[in-house]
């Protein structure tokens, strides 16, 4: 069921694509996206199925003719893989601290080894105040060369020197100014890091500015013409969406996770409890973090829940890293666990490194029916354990995802609710499960989620004989 306001924004568009005003009506296409990301929890974008919808009406909107770009042309001399000699661009919505999309491929960036292949990279500027302002879609004035500036001086300090589109104009300018830019850098391969919430990097896409152009899903996909292949980072939803990626002849790529610095959890020193306002132990701390933690504390029953568990264990307390209002939230914890309950949560506020305050505490909580990636893979690398639910009949890009990397096959994770709140309350209570537990989540982080792990398939992806596209 398509949310009334994701729906409301489709019509707007299509209207003005009736009355031939297709540039105007790619911004409200980006609307209807943003609304079910940020308010609906990909209500609609949940699948290949809706993203692909809304890849489809964009076609009628971002035609190369109607940006006034000329018709692709295939540069000579393209020499492949970007690790072997090509020339690899990676195409950013934008630079922001709290954006992990961004923070990992600075990372992966930065620990490339010498001789690999040029890099470079481009950010769209999709998700700040376009001037004159965009009547469909009002971000706020926050653009990548201030709040980002010091993720842009690592990039240079890493010998890459980032290319920030304009903000003048409409979506459709950015997307035109994107096209003649990545152009002139005549990449081998072109990974646009984009949702469908991404106007700019869609009409990039459409218009073609490499001979082969990769995905990355950061929730829900762009699969809009001209994209060739999708990198997944949840299993479950690269096998659902493989027959609508199969229609639309784009190829899937999996990779095992979005990479972590497992190095950086290992060697985090954990912030002394008293500067968290936390009790010393005996006493046990169970922690949440996440920049949608308000949104996803919400989704579901979760902040009940949590209320409940703190009712029944007056020795643990609640630790919650991340912005916005946990009020609400809050509100439900009292109401289910009492006023005592509420008194052991503790707020941080948003955290530029989690690490160390989440390595003060004793178990992490993937909140559910979503629940993060990067905040679960972080704890394990802190050897500080993750509980997380696999909810049944839930799609869409996190659902599930947290389960899968704390074990492989359908038996990861928590079946149910009521055992998701019995294994953390083993976790707290029994110093050798928790001790086993956290040694195994180590070594697995370790092995499989790597950010060198992360970089290979990133590279292989982006060879035309490294996957079947």
């Amino acid at each position: 069921m398509i949310p009334a306001e994701v729906g409301g924004c489709l019509k707007r568009a299509l209207r003005l694509i009736q009355e031939g005003k297709g540039l105007e009506a790619a911004d409200w296409v980006a609307a209807a996206a943003v609304a079910d990301i940020q308010k609906h929890n990909l209500a609609f974008l949940a699948t290949a199925v809706g993203a692909g919808f809304i890849a489809d009406v964009y076609g009628r909107c971002l035609t190369a003719e109607g940006l006034g770009v000329a018709p692709w042309r295939a540069p000579e001399g393209a020499r492949g893989r970007p690790s072997d000699g090509g020339h690899a661009l990676y195409v950013l919505p934008a630079l922001a601290p709290g954006m992990a999309a961004a923070q990992r491929l600075l990372r992966l960036l930065e620990s490339r080894p010498a001789g690999g292949g040029r890099v470079s990279v481009l950010v769209a500027e999709e998700f700040t105040r376009r001037k004159p302002e965009c009547r469909a879609v009002g971000w706020p004035e926050a653009p990548s060369s201030e709040i980002g500036a010091a993720l842009v001086a690592r990039l240079r300090a890493a010998g890459i020197d980032p290319v920030i589109l304009p903000t003048e104009g409409s979506y459709a300018d950015g997307a035109r100014a994107g096209v003649r830019v990545a152009r002139e850098l005549a990449a081998d391969a072109a990974m646009f890091i984009a949702s469908p919430a991404c106007p700019v990097q869609a009409g990039m896409a459409m218009a073609r500015v490499a001979p082969l152009q990769v995905v990355q899903n950061i929730g829900a996909p762009l699969l809009t013409r001209g994209v060739d292949r999708v990198v997944y980072h949840n299993p479950r939803t690269f096998e659902v969406d493989q027959p609508e990626l199969a229609r639309r002849g784009i190829g899937g790529v999996l990779a095992p996770s979005v990479g972590t610095d497992a190095r950086a959890g290992l060697e985090a020193v954990a912030l002394p409890r008293r500067a968290l306002g936390l009790p010393e132990r005996p006493s046990r701390v169970v922690v949440c973090a996440g920049n949608k933690l308000p949104e996803r504390m919400l989704a579901g029953t979760f902040a009940a829940d949590l209320g409940k568990f703190l009712g029944r264990h007056p020795d643990v307390w609640w630790l919650g890293i991340g912005r916005g209002d946990l009020g609400p939230a809050l509100a439900i914890v009292e109401r289910e666990g009492g006023a005592d309950a509420r008194r052991r949560c503790v707020l941080t506020g948003a955290l530029e490194d989690i690490r160390p305050a989440v390595k003060a505490c004793d178990v992490f909580l993937s909140e559910y029916p979503e629940g993060g990636c990067n905040t679960v893979l972080e704890s394990m690398a802190c050897g500080v354990p993750a509980v997380a639910l696999r909810p049944s009949g839930v799609a869409g890009h996190t659902a599930s995802v947290a389960a899968t990397l704390l074990d492989d096959g359908e038996g990861s994770g928590c079946a149910t609710v009521g055992a998701y709140w019995g294994r953390v309350a083993l976790l707290v209570s029994d110093g050798a499960a928790h001790a086993a537990e956290s040694r195994r989540q180590l070594e697995r982080v370790r092995e499989k989620f790597s950010d060198e792990a992360t970089r290979t398939v990133y590279e292989r992806s982006m060879t035309p004989g490294g996957f079947a596209a």
